[in-house]
């Protein structure tokens, strides 16, 4: 399994971006690898889309990525303040760094 943070999804839905092709190349190299990452981090990345009208394309490449959101646990409110105090990262990224790995 991998866990995907936010700005390769985004930057992979966004042909402008300037790491568009970086981050097409780091998916396409996961092959059959299960991806993943957490629901929040998935609604980070849906917000430019639906801003630019484009939440049902954006959602379908997602789905053809197999990408498989998380969600976060009894426990995560504890472990994303001790991680986030820990790190100074933010919540997003705490919830990607805490995401247990299967």
């Amino acid at each position: 399994m991998i866990v995907i943070d936010a700005s390769v999804l985004i930057a992979h839905l966004d042909a402008d971006d300037a790491h568009h092709a970086r981050a097409g190349a780091l998916l396409e190299a996961a092959g059959a690898t299960p991806l993943t990452t957490s629901r929040l981090t998935l609604a980070e990345v849906l917000v430019g889309p639906t801003r630019a009208g484009k939440l049902e394309v954006a959602m379908a490449a997602l789905a053809q990525l197999g990408i498989d959101g998380v969600g976060l646990n009894a426990d995560a409110p504890v472990r994303l303040a001790g991680l986030r105090a820990a790190t100074r990262l933010k919540m997003p990224d705490c919830c990607v760094l805490s995401l247990p790995s299967r």
